[in-house]
C-alpha cells in the first residue's frame, strides 16, 4: 500500500512517522474581485485587481506505531515545533500533486488525538498561495556569461520568475534581461567574496546577500515577467574576462490552479 506525505520547509511528514490519512479537498483559487454599484447604470461593475486569494487546506494525519520511536507527547512536540516555528511562507509539496510545489504557512494544528502508544491523529491546516508551480527549474554551476536561456511556458498563464545568481559583483555590473527588458544592478557594492543576487519578478525586488537594493534599480515601475509561449533570459556580468558565473538558478514558477 502506498502512503502519501507532505513536505514543509524541507522536511517530510514521513520523517516524524506520520502519513496523510485521507485525501484533502483542494479549493480552487478565488479571484480577488469586487462588484461595485455604478450610479445610473444597470447592473454592477466587476472590478478584478489581477490577483487571486490564498487557499486554505486541511490535512488529516496519523502516525504509524512502527515508525515512532518516542512518546506520544514528544511526537506532538516535534510536530508542533516543525510546523509552528516558521513565521512566514515555506516551500510546500505533497505526494498527491507530483511535480508541483507551492508556498504555505501553517495556520494551526488541531483535533490532536492520542489513540494509543505510537498512534496520534491530528489535523493540519495550511494557508497556501493561490497557485501550484511546476518544478522544472534551470540550475547551472559555472554558467556561461551572457548566455541566452529559452523557456517555453507550458500553461499559458503569466509567470513571475525568481532568478538567483552567485557571483562576485564588486566593481562589476550585473544585468538580468527578461524578454528583452533589463534589470540593471550597478557596480556600487564592495566586497571580496561571491555575492548571492536575487531578482524576484513577483515582488519586483532585487536583493544582494539578503539585503534589499531596490533603491539602486531604475526600472521598477513594471518589472519584466514571463508570458505565453517562448521566453528568454540573459544574465550578463561585466569584467569576468572569460570566466563563468559560478551559479545560476532560474525558477520560472509556471503556474497551475
Amino acid at each position: 500500500m502506498a502512503f502519501n506525505y507532505f513536505t514543509f520547509n524541507g522536511q517530510s511528514l514521513k520523517d516524524f512517522g506520520f502519513i496523510i490519512k485521507k485525501t484533502p479537498d483542494y479549493p480552487v483559487a478565488e479571484k480577488d474581485a469586487t462588484s461595485e454599484e455604478i450610479q445610473g447604470k444597470d447592473g454592477n461593475e466587476i472590478v478584478f485587481n489581477n490577483r487571486y486569494k490564498n487557499r486554505v487546506v486541511t490535512y488529516s494525519i496519523i502516525s504509524l506505531p512502527t515508525r515512532v520511536n518516542c512518546s506520544n507527547r514528544e511526537l506532538v512536540n516535534r510536530l508542533n515545533y516543525w510546523l509552528n516555528s516558521q513565521k512566514g511562507y515555506c516551500k510546500f509539496t505533497d505526494t498527491l500533486n507530483e511535480g508541483l510545489y507551492t508556498e504555505a504557512y501553517c495556520q494551526k494544528i488541531s483535533n490532536v488525538k492520542d489513540q494509543m502508544k505510537g498512534v496520534v491523529e491530528a489535523e493540519i491546516t495550511f494557508e497556501l498561495q493561490p497557485f501550484w508551480y511546476i518544478s522544472n527549474n534551470i540550475e547551472v554551476i559555472n554558467a556561461e556569461n551572457n548566455k541566452e536561456y529559452i523557456l517555453n511556458n507550458p500553461t499559458g498563464l503569466p509567470s513571475y520568475p525568481r532568478i538567483t545568481v552567485k557571483v562576485l559583483i564588486a566593481h562589476k555590473t550585473l544585468d538580468f534581461v527578461i524578454n528583452g527588458t533589463s534589470i540593471h544592478v550597478p557596480s556600487t557594492l564592495e566586497g571580496s567574496t561571491p555575492n548571492v543576487v536575487v531578482y524576484d519578478s513577483e515582488s519586483g525586488d532585487v536583493s544582494v546577500d539578503g539585503q534589499d537594493i531596490n533603491y539602486l534599480i531604475d526600472n521598477f515601475n513594471s518589472p519584466p515577467h514571463f508570458g505565453d509561449g517562448e521566453n528568454t533570459v540573459i544574465i550578463n556580468c561585466s569584467n569576468l574576462f572569460g570566466n563563468p558565473i559560478p551559479y545560476v538558478l532560474i525558477e520560472p514558477r509556471w503556474r497551475v490552479f
